[in-house]
């Protein structure tokens, strides 16, 4: 794109001593010529001093001028940046995105060469304040050196106006010179270049488009992967029928779920292929059609050809945006890609026989933490200290007697308690032991028959014996340390 300010200024030349004509003449009168008389040199005072407001007037009329045309300058640039590609394939959107671009960019360089004028006219300007300065401090001098006007309020005011006004250097700057140079017309051969320029944006654009508009897709299908392979569903907590069912029907869904995942990663891999290479190719075209256009199209800038190459190189940038769009290359090593919905018969005994083994694996997971819930908060209560009190309410030897009864009765009764929370504890100890036996015992079962119906790999069961394979493996070992060996039924299998 255009540089935002685009200040292709007309360099100044190096500064000089050199002044016009009339500083000259001025100079020249001081110096040799013949002396004005106190008349004429006030006649010249104020008719400097009149070349000087005017001047100065001038310059900050263009100085706003100026600011002006650089604000129009930014306006643009801004809608220039506003224009998006709509993220369709489309192809009258996408063209009324090109035309509109080449629009703001054909606006932009406008407000580009209205900015460049308006720097060329306040150069212009400011020579020639410096030049009414230089004449007014020549002037001055010569009027300086009469005897009769060494009191004048007109040398006054032109010494109050010589120092009010803002310091000017010594050596005037070099006159601006205005560009002559003329833009040579393009020729057919260019104009046919330019057209197969529009022709290659326009196709790179569609396949950008397309990138946008499928991307977030295969983005969001590689996350749902990601996602979707470490289960999470809460353990059942008693084993009753509706606990265990929640907690076999949320496994075997997040395994459908993992499954479905895969295989639209999949569908969408061969998608995204398609779309990169069509992109690549577009984009191999749009390059050699800017690298042919460059040399004529950017500078001098011309409406025939400078906006649609600006928009050319917008197009050619967004194609990197489009290729970030489509996410990194996804895995597929890892993916299910098996596919069959038909069940046979023997499959349908597996998973009548893999259901029963897991609803089994579930009951002695609910019984087990139940009991460990259980022992938990038996652990919590403490053995109950007996200490002695209320001796001071006996005023005689029976009341001290019945006191010693009663106190011996309480006694008892909190060692009793004692006993039977540790013997609770002990039990319950023990309770916990046996259904971690009987959880063990129910794990390894369900995973070694889920090593033997194991088909081979060039044979994958059916997309529900799958499904149910991993949930099961999933239940075997839901949460398996990284530093632990792979074993053969581990989740995931498929």
């Amino acid at each position: 794109m255009i540089d935002e300010f685009g200040a292709d200024r007309q360099a100044a030349e190096p500064a000089g001593k050199a002044v016009d004509e009339a500083t000259k003449a001025s100079s020249q009168e001081a110096s040799g010529g013949p002396k004005r008389n106190a008349s004429d040199l006030r006649k010249l005072l104020r008719a400097k001093m009149s070349r000087v407001l005017e001047t100065s007037h001038q310059l900050i009329q263009l100085q706003g001028a100026k600011d002006r045309s650089r604000a129009n300058v930014q306006q643009a640039y801004a809608e220039c940046k506003a224009v998006i590609l709509p993220a369709s394939e489309d192809e009258a959107r996408v063209k009324d995105f090109l035309l509109t671009a080449e629009e703001r960019q054909s606006h932009y360089m406008r407000a580009l060469e209205a900015d460049n004028e308006a720097d060329r006219a306040l150069s212009l300007a400011q020579y020639d304040w410096q030049t009414a300065r230089l004449e007014l401090r020549a002037a001055i001098q010569e009027a300086s050196s009469h005897e009769l006007l060494k009191e004048d309020e007109v040398l006054a005011a032109a010494n109050y106006m010589s120092s009010w006004q803002a310091l000017v250097p010594r050596d005037l700057m070099a006159q601006p010179q205005v560009a002559t140079q003329e833009v040579p017309v393009l020729t057919d051969e260019q104009l046919a270049t330019i057209e197969k320029l529009r022709q290659a944006t326009f196709k790179a654009a569609m396949q950008v488009a397309r990138a946008l508009k499928e991307g977030p897709t295969i983005v969001a299908a590689a996350t749902e992967v990601s996602d979707s392979n470490w289960i999470s569903v809460k353990p059942p907590v008693r084993p009753t029928e509706e606990e265990v069912q929640r907690y076999l029907r949320q496994a075997e869904a997040a395994t459908v779920r993992r499954m479905n995942a895969h295989k639209q990663l999949l569908s969408l891999v061969p998608l995204r292929a398609a779309i990169l290479k069509d992109l690549n190719a577009a984009k191999e075209i749009l390059n050699a059609a800017v690298a042919g256009a460059s040399p004529f199209a950017r500078t001098p800038r011309r409406p025939e050809c400078t906006p649609a190459f600006e928009v050319a190189l917008v197009v050619l940038s967004l194609c990197a945006t489009a290729e970030n769009a489509m996410g990194s290359e996804p895995d597929t090593r890892w993916l299910d890609k098996a596919d069959r919905a038909a069940v046979t018969s023997r499959e349908k005994r597996q998973i009548e026989e893999l259901r029963k083994l897991m609803r089994q694996l579930a009951i002695a997971r609910a019984t087990l933490n139940e009991s460990a819930t259980t022992l938990i908060v038996a652990k919590v209560h403490k053995d109950v200290e007996f200490k002695l009190s209320g001796i001071a309410r006996a005023s005689n030897w029976q009341e001290c007697l019945a006191w010693h009864a009663e106190q011996q009765k309480r006694k008892e009764s909190i060692a009793q308690n004692n006993l039977a929370q540790r013997t609770k504890i002990e039990l319950l100890a023990e309770l916990v032991k046996q259904h971690e036996r009987d959880h063990s015992e129910a794990a390894t079962a369900l995973y070694r028959y889920i090593v033997a119906i194991m088909p081979a790999k060039e044979r994958p069961p059916a997309n529900e014996l799958r499904a149910l394979m991993n949930a099961a493996a999933w239940m075997c070992k839901p949460n398996p340390r990284d530093d632990e060996p792979r074993r053969e039924g581990d989740y995931p299998i498929y």
